[in-house]
């Protein structure tokens, strides 16, 4: 379960390789995925919780893990 808000959809992983002519370019060397293989870039994920307040989602998350907890 993901509480929380959305994230911001930045998926991809890049690097920055030095040129010889003092210059560089900016490679991309990695994609974020979900476990079921959905690309998140320029999407993000969606929360399965919506919870805007920092420390209540701390608090939300806390409380669904010891309701987990009980059953």
């Amino acid at each position: 379960m993901i509480i929380g808000t959305p994230t911001f959809g930045k998926a991809n992983v890049q690097t920055v390789a030095p040129l010889n002519d003092m210059g560089a370019i900016s490679l991309t060397v990695a994609e974020y995925y979900t476990p079921a293989g959905h690309s998140i870039h320029e999407h993000g994920v969606d929360p399965d919780l919506v919870v805007e307040d920092e420390d209540v989602q701390l608090e939300t998350a806390l409380d669904i893990l010891e309701i987990i907890k009980s059953m």
